[in-house]
């Protein structure tokens, strides 16, 4: 969860600028009905398990940060904390993986991504917790993935692989789009590296129309539709005849007043470079922001070189005036830091010159606007600028959904609608079936506002 006040022993701390969201685990206790954090100090927002020894006294958190002596920048670690205290009571730096997160401490294996997937295992000895590396010689169970192979378990020896499961059947059988990965260079002569979905029957010397996803990218990893279900629909746009970047490497300028150019010009140069490779049709282009993307894309919307067709804006974050009234001090403390100023006296012109939302009238694409959960209002300052100024958009609210949807009927309305709006916008291309009927009607009706 997001604290909104950052606890009194971390407010001094100097943190890494990708944990400037400051999540915490929260435990609750079912015989006292107790809730409290589980840990003083900022966890990943990656970090989706907690590991609870037999006796619940201690528990094993990864991807969270430890505070170091004379205030130097905290630690990345895996640590071991006293339930009772939440202090850590055993730490251990780097980057470990869960590889059974249903297992007890005693029983926990990990992996270190740093040392080649070299395992290691959880025990006790007497007060302290130490980790130890299992002998190569026994048979370990993996997961086997990449950007084109949906997850294998496999069990390994010393090099040697054999299938257990295919966890995925209908992917293994599926005729699937290949995916590759690709580096360009920004203005400022930065390599940075996407991956591409390439669309069904791709032919060199065809312009195809390009979708612009956000949040990241990684070659270790199967991702059918992006890095999450909000919006993101990568394989089935590539069905569509869509070109798909899964753009990635934007930390350099985050959460400083960078943040916003360093993405458009991103974006940009991504744009040039696929239109010198003969690849993408510049004037076909559509974007799509989830989370914390939603800066970054809505100032490529208003700022930006290219001009793009449509927009997928799904639960993400504006950095305008209502939303920064809205967020907890965590997230006010981010909007400040991008635009160099709260949004009061003298601080207001830096607004009024770096937030997209004052600079609503420069962002032309029709939108579509999707808000999950029950906090409307989060959302509402880009449906009524649109609304006011006479852009096209669309608005839809899912009351009920989670930031990272997981209910089918929530997942169909977020991503296929995705793939409607860029078929409609910039394909000009409609699904006849009866349910969608209203949908067109309703986005035909849109294209006659932004005439």
């Amino acid at each position: 969860m997001t604290r909104s006040a950052i606890p009194a022993s971390w407010s001094a701390l100097p943190l890494p600028v990708h944990w400037d969201f400051f999540y915490g685990l929260r435990a609750y206790d079912r015989v006292s009905g107790e809730l409290r954090w589980l840990y003083d100090g900022p966890v990943n927002w990656k970090n989706r398990t907690v590991t609870w020894s037999r006796d619940e006294q201690s528990a094993l958190i990864t991807a969270l940060l430890v505070s170091q002596a004379d205030g130097q920048v905290p630690q990345e670690s895996m640590a071991v904390v006293d339930v009772a205290t939440g202090i850590s009571a055993s730490k251990f730096p780097g980057d470990f993986e869960v590889v059974n997160p249903d297992a007890a401490l005693e029983d926990v294996q990990l992996i270190d991504p740093a040392t080649d997937g070299r395992p290691y295992s959880m025990s006790r000895l007497e007060a302290e917790w130490v980790i130890k590396s299992i002998p190569s010689q026994d048979w370990q169970i993996i997961l086997s993935q990449s950007m084109n192979q949906a997850p294998l378990l496999m069990q390994q020896k010393e090099g040697a692989q054999r299938l257990l499961l295919d966890l995925n059947p209908e992917m293994t059988r599926a005729r699937l789009n290949h995916v590759q990965q690709y580096r360009w260079k920004n203005s400022a002569g930065v390599t940075l590296t996407c991956g591409l979905y390439m669309p069904r029957g791709f032919k060199k010397g065809f312009r195809y129309p390009l979708i612009i996803q956000t949040h990241g990218w990684t070659d270790k990893l199967f991702w059918f539709d992006g890095p999450s279900s909000a919006g993101f629909a990568a394989q089935s746009l590539a069905d569509e005849g869509f070109l798909v970047a899964q753009i990635g490497g934007l930390e350099n300028g985050l959460s400083t007043t960078r943040e916003g150019s360093a993405s458009a010009d991103a974006f940009d140069t991504l744009i040039d470079a696929l239109v010198r490779e003969g690849w993408a049709d510049d004037s076909r282009l559509g974007i799509t922001a989830w989370s914390r993307t939603g800066f970054a894309v809505r100032s490529a919307l208003a700022f930006g070189r290219h001009r793009f067709g449509a927009a997928v804006l799904v639960d993400s974050m504006n950095s305008g005036f209502l939303d920064y009234l809205l967020s907890s001090d965590t997230l006010k403390g981010v909007a400040e830091r991008q635009m160099g100023a709260a949004p009061y006296g003298a601080g207001l012109d830096a607004w009024r010159i770096s937030s997209p939302m004052f600079n609503f009238d420069r962002i032309t694409a029709p939108v579509r606007l999707v808000k999950l959960g029950p906090q409307l209002l989060e959302q509402w300052e880009d449906w009524a600028s649109a609304r006011h100024l006479g852009n096209p958009i669309d608005f839809v609210w899912l009351p009920e959904a989670n930031h990272w949807p997981i209910l089918p009927l929530e997942r169909l309305e977020i991503q296929q609608g995705a793939v409607d709006w860029y078929k409609f916008w910039l394909l000009d291309s409609l699904d006849p079936t009866d349910d969608k009927k209203a949908q067109y009607i309703r986005w035909q009706a849109l294209k006659q506002v932004g005439r």
